[in-house]
C-alpha cells in the first residue's frame, strides 16, 4: 500500500488509536506494524477475527490478558541457561497463566470463534512451570520459605540468632552501669551486624568491635564481645541462605528455560489475540460496524463518520461503483470535500487492515490493490517545488501505478495554474483514470468540469449542500447534484458593495452564470423534494404505527375473547363435574338403600338421577354457537331466551337483573347467575325481549326433581390445616372439605394433621379409608412434611 497515501488520509493516527487499546508490549507492536491488505480473503479473514473478538468482550474476556508483560528477554535468557529473578519468574508465570486461559476459553467454543480458535491451537500448556513459581515465588518476588525444606531451616535459624542477639544487646542497654556510655538506647545495624551507639569518650565501657562512627566523631557504632560469634553465625547462615535462594531459582529457570520455545509461541500467539481484542475495543470507542465487503468493485457507504473527527460529524451517504466509476465533488470552500474525501479513503485502508469502519449496517467496500491520493499542499521547499508542480508530480506517479482495482483520490484536481489548462488537465486524467477502470474520487471548483462529467458516462457529480439562508455550508453529500461556489453570495453577505457585486455578475462568463442559475433551481427543486419526501415518510412512518396498534388491539381482543371462552368452558366442565360427582354420591346412597329396603323409591329416585346425569354429561362439551345482538337490560325478564357467550350455551331468563346487574338463568337443568351484559339474543332463535313460550321447551329445559343449583364454587384452598383439633373436630372439617374440594375440580390435596401422637392421623385415615370420594392417599414425602402431612388423590 503507497507509504505516502497512508500518511496523508491520516491512517498512522487511526493505529495510535489502536495501539492505544492493546494489553502489553508485543500487541502494541503488532498494532504498530498493522497495514492494510490487498488479498480479499485475507482481509474477509482479519474482519472475521475482529467479529469474533468483539463476541469474546460481549462474553466477559475483557481481562483475558491482563497482568501479563512482555516476558521475551527473559525467555532467551534463560533458554541460555541463565538465571531469572523472582519478578521474572512471576512474569513468566503470569504468560503461562494467561496461555492456559486463552486456551480453554477459545477451544471450549470453537464455533463461537473459530479464527480466534485455529490460533490457539498454537497454544501449549505450562501448568507445572506455572505451579512451580506460584509455590517458590511470592507476590512480591520474593522466595518463599515452602521453596525448599532447607530454606525454611535455614530462615528458621536466622530468626532464632537475630532474637538471641538482641536479647543480649537489649541486656546492654538496660545496664544501669552501662547507661552513661551509651548516646542512645537503641539497637542499629552495620555492615549488616547489629550494633549499639556508645559515646565517643565511653567506648572503652562496652568491649567490643566498632563498625563506624557518626558523622561529628561523638558516636562509634560497637559490636558488643557478647555477640560477635551471634552475628558471626548469623552472618554464616545468611550466606548459606543467599546459595540457596540461588540454587532454587537456577532450578526454577531451567524449568522455564526448557519450556522457552513453547512460551514464546504462546507469547507471539497472544499478541495475535491482544490485537484481534484491541480492533474490537478500537470497534466500540467508535461505534462502527463490518463493512460487507463485494468482488464487483461497489463503494455504498451509509452515514459515514470521519473516525478522527470529535463532536457532532454530520454523516455522509457515498454511492460509487455501479453507475459510475468516477465521482467529481464540487462546492464550496470548507464545506466538508476533502474530509468526504479522507473519509472513504480512510474507510478502505481500515476495512483492509481488518478494522470495522464508523458507519452504518449495509455499508459495502471492495478490497483495492491500491489506494492512492492527491490530497493537500505537499510541496517540497528544498525542492523548490510549486503546488502545481507537486500535485502533478504526485499524479504522475498515482497514474503510472492505479489498475481496475485501485481507488484514486484527487483534492482540487487542477487546481494551482491557468484555470482553463488546469480543467484541461483534470478532464484529461479523468479520461485515462476511467479507461483503466479505477474508482476515482476528486474535488474541484471548475464549472467546465461538472459539465464535461454530467455528459460523459461513467462520471457521476455530487455536491457538498449549502445553506441559502445562512450562506454555511451543511456538510451534507448530495449524490448526483452539482455544487456552486456561492462566491457572490457569501460577499454579498459579508458586506461588498453591490455595485462591486454587479460588476462581477457582469464579467460572469454568460455559460457559467446560466449553468449557475441551473443548478441554483435544481437545489431548490431537489430540497422541495427532500421536504415533501420527509412529510410522506412522516405519514407513511404514523399510518403504519396506526396499522400496527390497530393489527395490536385486534389480536389482544381476539386473545381475550379466546382465553374467556375457554375460562368459561372449562368453568362449565367444573361445575358438571362437581355435580356429577355429587349425583354419583347420592346413587351409592340409593344402592345401600336399595341393599336395605325401599326398592321401589330407590328405582324411582334412580331413574330420575341418572336422566339428570346424562343431561350434564350432554352440557359438558358444548358446541360453539354463533350470538346474536346484545341484548338491552330492561328487555331481560324472566322466560326471555338467552344465549351465554362465555359459557357458549342457550339458556332462559329466570329472574330478572337484580342491584348488581346479576341475572339468574336457567341451562338446562343447571342455574347460573351471570352479568346481564354477557347475554345475547340467541342467533336464529327468538328475538329479545318476547318471553319463551313453555310448550317449546325441550326435555332438557324440564327441571328435574332435586332442583339441584351449580353455583361457582369459592376458591378451595388445596391444602386443609386441622393440627390442634380433636378427632371429632378434624373429621367434620375433613368431611365438608372434602365436599367442596370435590365440586372444586381439585384432583389432589393435602391434609396436614402433624405428627405427635399419630392418633389423630390414624383416626383421618381410618375415614379416607371407606371416603367414596377418595381415590386413594398416602403420606407426603420427607421433605414435604413427611407422617405430618397426608396427600389424598380425589375421584375425577
Amino acid at each position: 500500500m503507497d507509504e505516502r497515501s497512508l500518511r496523508v488520509l491520516e491512517y498512522p493516527a487511526i493505529i495510535e488509536r489502536l495501539a492505544a487499546h492493546t494489553s502489553f508490549a508485543p500487541g502494541r507492536e503488532l498494532a504498530e506494524a498493522l497495514r492494510p491488505q490487498t488479498d480479499p480473503e485475507a482481509v474477509r479473514r482479519a474482519l472475521a477475527e475482529t467479529g469474533e473478538a468483539l463476541r469474546l468482550l460481549e462474553r466477559g474476556g475483557h481481562d483475558l490478558l491482563s497482568g501479563i508483560r512482555d516476558v521475551r528477554e527473559a525467555l532467551a535468557r534463560a533458554k541460555l541457561g541463565g538465571v531469572l529473578s523472582g519478578p521474572e519468574l512471576l512474569d513468566v508465570a503470569a504468560l503461562a497463566g494467561a496461555i492456559r486461559r486463552a486456551r480453554r476459553i477459545l477451544l471450549n467454543d470453537p464455533d463461537a470463534w473459530p479464527h480466534l480458535a485455529l490460533r490457539a491451537l498454537r497454544l501449549g500448556t505450562y501448568l507445572s512451570v506455572e505451579e512451580a513459581i506460584g509455590r517458590c515465588i511470592g507476590q512480591e518476588g520474593q522466595v518463599l520459605d515452602e521453596a525448599s525444606p532447607e530454606l525454611a531451616r535455614l530462615r528458621a535459624r536466622m530468626r532464632t540468632l537475630h532474637n538471641r542477639i538482641r536479647e543480649r544487646l537489649e541486656a546492654i542497654l538496660r545496664s544501669a552501669a552501662l547507661r552513661p556510655a551509651l548516646q542512645e538506647s537503641l539497637i542499629t545495624v552495620r555492615n549488616g551486624r547489629q550494633v549499639v551507639p556508645v559515646k565517643q569518650e565511653h567506648k572503652g565501657m562496652i568491649p567490643g568491635i566498632v563498625h563506624d562512627t557518626s558523622a561529628s566523631g561523638a558516636t562509634v557504632f560497637v559490636e558488643p564481645l557478647a555477640v560477635v560469634e551471634l552475628n558471626n553465625e548469623l552472618q554464616e547462615t545468611r550466606l548459606q541462605e543467599e546459595r540457596e535462594m540461588e540454587r532454587i531459582l537456577r532450578h526454577l529457570s531451567a524449568q522455564v528455560g526448557a519450556e522457552a520455545e513453547g512460551l514464546e509461541t504462546g507469547l507471539a500467539v497472544l499478541a495475535e489475540l491482544d490485537l484481534a481484542l484491541a480492533k474490537a475495543r478500537l470497534a466500540q470507542s467508535m461505534r462502527a460496524v463490518a463493512p460487507k465487503l463485494n468482488e464487483e468493485g461497489w463503494i455504498h457507504i451509509i452515514g459515514g463518520r470521519h473516525p478522527l473527527l470529535s463532536g457532532r460529524v454530520v454523516p455522509v451517504d457515498v454511492w460509487l461503483g455501479r453507475e459510475a466509476r468516477i465521482l467529481v465533488i464540487t462546492g464550496p470552500n470548507t464545506g466538508g470535500k476533502t474530509v468526504t474525501l479522507k473519509t472513504i479513503g480512510l474507510f478502505g485502508l481500515m476495512a483492509q487492515a481488518g478494522l470495522y469502519v464508523p458507519a452504518e449496517p449495509g455499508t459495502e467496500l471492495p478490497v483495492f490493490s491500491g489506494i492512492y491520493a492527491d490530497i493537500g499542499d505537499e510541496q517540497s521547499i528544498q525542492q523548490s517545488l510549486s503546488t502545481f508542480s507537486s500535485h502533478m508530480s504526485n499524479i504522475v506517479r498515482i497514474l503510472r501505478s492505479a489498475d481496475e482495482r485501485s481507488l484514486v483520490l484527487l483534492d482540487e484536481l487542477g487546481a494551482g495554474t491557468d484555470p482553463a489548462e488546469g480543467a484541461a488537465l483534470a478532464m484529461a486524467i479523468l479520461d485515462f483514470l476511467l479507461a483503466v477502470g479505477a474508482r476515482v474520487v476528486a474535488t474541484t471548483h471548475y464549472s467546465e468540469l461538472k459539465a464535461y462529467v454530467h455528459s460523459r458516462p461513467g462520471m457521476q457529480n455530487a455536491s457538498v449542500e449549502f445553506d441559502p439562508v445562512t450562506l454555511a455550508p451543511t456538510y451534507r453529500l448530495i449524490m448526483g447534484l452539482p455544487g456552486r461556489s456561492n462566491a457572490l453570495e457569501i460577499a454579498a453577505r459579508l458586506g461588498l458593495p453591490e455595485e462591486v457585486l454587479e460588476r462581477a455578475r457582469r464579467r460572469l462568463n454568460r455559460q457559467d452564470a446560466r449553468v449557475d442559475d441551473l443548478i441554483r433551481n435544481l437545489e431548490e427543486t431537489r430540497r422541495q423534494a427532500e421536504a415533501e419526501l420527509e412529510r410522506a415518510r412522516s405519514l407513511r412512518q404514523e399510518n403504519e404505527r396506526l396499522q400496527a396498534q390497530l393489527r395490536a388491539a385486534q389480536e389482544e381482543l381476539a386473545a381475550r375473547r379466546q382465553s374467556v371462552l375457554e375460562k368459561a368452558r372449562e368453568e362449565a366442565r367444573r361445575v358438571v363435574a362437581a355435580a356429577r360427582r355429587e349425583a354419583d354420591a347420592i346413587l351409592e346412597e340409593l344402592r345401600r338403600q336399595q341393599r336395605e329396603g325401599g326398592l321401589e323409591q330407590a328405582r324411582l329416585v334412580r331413574r330420575r338421577l341418572e336422566r339428570y346425569r346424562e343431561e350434564l354429561e350432554e352440557s359438558a362439551s358444548p358446541p360453539l354457537v354463533a350470538a346474536g345482538e346484545p341484548l338491552a337490560k330492561d328487555a331481560v325478564v324472566p322466560g326471555t331466551p338467552v344465549f351465554l357467550a362465555s359459557l357458549q350455551q342457550r339458556g332462559t331468563v329466570i329472574e330478572p337483573p337484580d342491584a348488581d346487574g346479576q341475572v339468574s338463568v336457567q341451562i338446562g337443568s343447571l342455574r347460573v347467575r351471570v352479568p346481564w351484559e354477557e347475554l345475547r339474543a340467541p342467533a336464529g332463535g327468538d328475538g329479545p325481549g318476547r318471553p319463551e313460550d313453555p310448550s317449546r321447551r325441550g326435555p332438557a329445559a324440564r327441571p328435574v326433581g332435586f332442583g339441584l343449583v351449580a353455583e361457582k364454587r369459592a376458591h378451595i384452598s388445596p391444602e386443609l390445616h386441622l393440627r390442634g383439633m380433636t378427632v371429632e373436630e378434624a373429621t367434620g372439617a375433613l368431611d365438608k372439605y372434602l365436599d367442596d374440594a370435590v365440586l372444586a375440580g381439585l384432583s389432589t390435596v393435602r391434609i396436614v394433621h402433624g405428627k405427635g401422637t399419630g392418633t389423630l392421623r390414624r383416626a383421618i385415615h381410618e375415614l379416607l379409608r371407606s371416603d367414596p370420594r377418595v381415590k386413594g392417599w398416602r403420606l407426603a414425602e420427607p421433605h414435604a412434611g413427611g407422617h405430618g402431612v397426608t396427600v389424598v388423590e380425589l375421584h375425577d
